[in-house]
């Protein structure tokens, strides 16, 4: 390995492609302001300089609360400059958790996006040494304590690029402590190396066939979640693409920038393709039938005009897209493979870096989270009559360990397999077929094994379902988990389903009863021992990781409290 770790990523494509723009964004007029590869380094050895004369020292925990933005580049490639360890913090967390998470990391500093200073007021006294950081051309938010440095990179990118060598890396030198993404209580902090990271990196540049110098990506995900940090920052940058950060994800904003960046890759989560997908179905839909006839064929597949067209519209150069971070269901690739578009699908953890499979371009085999990527073993233990078993991982992917947990990480890895906690198949190639959470699994009195996963993939199917959430749930007095739901309807669908222009106008008993049909036309091709048991609809949105996925613990908190409602309001009309 590279003594240099990380750091020599950026130094690297910063000698081969200087003057290529590296990071880029817009803001809300939509005027972009950029980093090129020359720049990106000379603003990051200047904040490294400056942590330095603040009193930060190799191997200081540094926190690190960012709009997703090149800046977050920037101050993340300063701290590895440094010799630092990174603590991302996602910017959805509530104070209580980020308090939880600097404590728990015992992070010295934290360098905090200007504009998200009031984030932290109800921190106030209780906080590590402040750098503010200024990300675009926002005003301020007063940051509750004095800031030991106030650093603007657009400014820094243009003075002298100070002298700076990162201290020299081993295999195991630690680089980052992310946090998990909070479906439990109290998060674990996953201790990932250098090695762990551009290991990575190397091996799923390997699978996904990119050309350096080449290419546009447009980033959508969170920066403190390892899949963007890995596949979206460290591989983009070490083939010295142009990363254009997404401001917004309201789907106007985000055709805009599909449109201008012309991106030839895209990473995300399945709801952003699934959205895209419908958003782009539905304005189909609403065309005129003399024009419709001439984007959607009878058996309501695009015609080839059709398929021209919304390739325009994804930016006309989009090749490749990368979903993990949960399952998808195969219509959606499929939508995205008929347009010409290879749809990568993989499976990872925070605690594998996080790539441990991925499908090939040569064999996309839908359906499937792919096989294991080169130079990682991954297998499945425990083994029940169906072929399902426990995902466990062995690699240089694999994490040191939880941080001030050593109890969770003898837990976790044993004898240097990785316990994933997460149930597949797997087939005669070697492909994995991804089944669901083990702690989700839902056993019925009669031995049947169902996975509120794949229900779940179904309903979420439906245009009338805005989201869908399905998981175990023990009402009072049963003795057994039920499959339930909670469905946040989209009313104006519903409406138009019964010929009403007015939402208002659908009573809630027309409501639930179209719910209930709708639900029973999604599960009717699934056994019987699969159907959804108790469910209620809620109007809220519903609760998410910063990944999209949905917590089902807070899941079921909700349908109990709409449950005690009930009983509640009955108590009272009697």
């Amino acid at each position: 390995m590279d003594p240099r770790g990380l750091v020599s990523v950026w130094e690297e494509s910063s000698s081969r492609f200087p003057y290529r723009v590296a990071a880029r964004q817009c803001d809300r007029q939509h005027n972009f302001r950029h980093f090129t590869y020359r720049e990106l380094i000379t603003a990051s050895r200047r904040l490294a300089a400056a942590l330095r004369e603040a009193g930060a020292r190799p191997g200081d925990h540094i926190a690190l609360l960012c709009r997703e933005s090149p800046e977050w580049a920037v101050a993340a490639i300063a701290v590895f400059y440094l010799g630092g360890v990174l603590v991302p913090l996602g910017t959805s967390l509530t104070p209580e958790e980020i308090r939880f998470i600097l404590h728990h990391s015992e992070a010295s500093f934290l360098i905090v996006d200007h504009a998200l200073g009031s984030r932290l007021e109800p921190l106030r006294g209780d906080l590590p040494h402040l750098v503010q950081l200024w990300v675009g051309e926002e005003p301020a938010t007063p940051l509750p304590e004095p800031a030991r440095i106030s650093f603007h990179p657009l400014a820094e990118k243009q003075e002298e690029m100070p002298d700076i060598s990162p201290p020299p890396v081993e295999h195991d030198t630690l680089a980052l402590i992310v946090y998990t993404s909070g479906t439990t209580a109290d998060p674990k902090g996953v201790m990932l190396s250098h090695h762990n990271v551009l290991s990575n990196a190397e091996a799923s540049l390997k699978v996904f066939n990119l050309y350096a110098g080449r290419e546009r990506y447009l980033s959508v995900l969170p920066l403190s979640h390892m899949l963007e940090f890995t596949a979206g920052l460290v591989c983009m940058m070490k083939i010295g693409a142009t990363i254009t950060y997404a401001h917004s994800l309201a789907p106007r904003e985000l055709m805009f920038l599909l449109r201008e960046s012309r991106p030839t890759m895209i990473v995300g989560v399945p709801l952003l393709f699934r959205k895209l997908k419908k958003g782009i179905e539905d304005k189909l839909s609403a065309l005129p039938m003399p024009i419709r006839r001439l984007f959607i064929r009878s058996d309501l597949s695009l015609t080839p005009l059709a398929r021209l067209m919304v390739r325009r519209r994804l930016g006309g150069a989009l090749k490749l897209i990368i979903t993990g971070g949960a399952a998808i269901e195969p219509e959606v690739l499929h939508f995205y493979q008929r347009l010409g578009i290879v749809p990568l699908q993989g499976y990872g953890l925070t605690e594998t870096s996080p790539v441990a499979t991925v499908t090939r371009i040569e064999d996309p085999r839908i359906g499937s989270i792919g096989k294991a990527i080169p130079g990682v073993e991954v297998k499945l233990a425990n083994l029940d009559e169906h072929g399902v078993g426990e995902i466990i991982i062995r690699g240089p992917n694999v994490m040191l360990g939880y941080y001030r947990n050593p109890e969770a990480t003898a837990e976790a890895i044993r004898e240097g397999w990785f316990y994933s906690g997460d149930l597949a198949t797997v087939d005669e190639d070697g492909f994995f077929y991804f089944k669901g959470r083990a702690k989700n699994l839902i056993v019925t009195p009669g031995g049947e094994n169902i996975f509120p996963e794949e229900v779940e993939h179904r309903l979420e199917l439906s245009p009338l379902f805005a989201e869908v959430a399905v998981f175990g749930f023990k009402p009072e007095g049963e003795t057994e988990a039920l499959l339930s739901a909670l469905i946040v309807p989209d009313r104006e669908k519903i409406a138009a389903h019964l010929g009403r222009s007015d939402p208002q106008a659908v009573t809630d008993s027309e409501l639930n009863e179209v719910v209930r049909e709708e639900l029973r036309r999604c599960q009717r091709d699934l056994a019987a021992y699969k159907h959804i048991k108790l469910w209620r609809l809620y109007d809220g949105e519903l609760p998410r990781t910063p990944t999209r996925k949905v917590k089902p613990r807070e899941c079921q908190k909700i349908l109990a409290r709409i449950l005690a409602e009930e009983a509640v309001g009955k108590s009272a009309r009697a």
